[in-house]
């Protein structure tokens, strides 16, 4: 661009480059903003989400609420969880006598997470990568059983069982709007009051408690 002097060009030069920091100082400030709001909301990250399931859809995120404050109580012998749904009865943390396929689901699903080669990735499948779907279907395939890939399908695929009736190689559920289509994480009950779980790239694989996060967990469970 020309300009009629020099003091001109100097002066539309420093009101450019005062733009351009507004502008670099904008957009800082709004990742900043947008970092913060994920960490305090306990979000897993972009990358954490289930199989099959585009990466900048909310619903798919996994382990959503895996930093969230415990609100639950649990002991030795039974625990009350606050879910989505409300406050509900879990089922007794006593040790588990199950047999079959069952048994099968919960020691395969019990054995990757304490492997140390097993990780967290999206839509992984394994051997030894999985995401939360992934690694309950394929738990579930060990035992000779098929069912659905994604956690919200897995969701619909079998019988809905009270919290309270829980058995070991049933699933439980994570969910943003109280109901299946809102599903987003899925684990294994392995009995115990314990749950196997792909749960994000800094969780891994891994076993918790039951009630380790109750912040929109479904107040039912699937049976297959």
């Amino acid at each position: 661009m020309n300009y009629p002097s020099r003091r001109a060009r100097l002066e539309a030069e420093k009101l450019s480059a005062r733009s351009r920091r507004r502008r670099s100082l904008t957009v800082s400030a709004a990742g900043l903003a947008t970092l913060a709001g994920a960490t305090l909301a306990g979000v897993a990250p972009a990358s954490a989400h289930d199989g099959g399931v585009s990466t900048t859809d909310y619903s798919a995120q996994q382990d959503y609420s895996y930093s969230s404050a415990s609100t639950s109580t649990s002991s030795s012998t039974a625990s009350t969880s606050t879910a989505s749904g409300g406050t509900y009865q879990l089922a007794s943390y006593s040790t588990s006598s199950a047999t079959g396929w069952q048994a099968d689901v919960a020691q395969w699903a019990a054995a990757k997470a304490a492997d140390p080669s097993v990780y967290y990735s999206w839509g992984g499948n394994g051997p030894t990568a999985y995401d939360c779907s992934g690694y309950t279907q394929q738990a579930f395939a060990q035992a000779g059983k098929s069912i659905p890939r994604t956690s919200s399908a897995q969701f619909y695929g079998g019988q809905q069982v009270s919290m309270s009736n829980l058995q070991v190689g049933d699933l439980v559920f994570w969910s943003n709007n109280g109901s299946g289509s809102g599903v987003y994480h899925v684990a294994i009950y392995i009995g115990d009051g314990k749950i196997a779980h792909a749960r994000n790239p800094q969780m891994g694989v891994a076993v918790t408690d039951l009630d380790y996060s109750p912040w929109n967990m479904m107040s039912t469970a699937v049976r297959y």
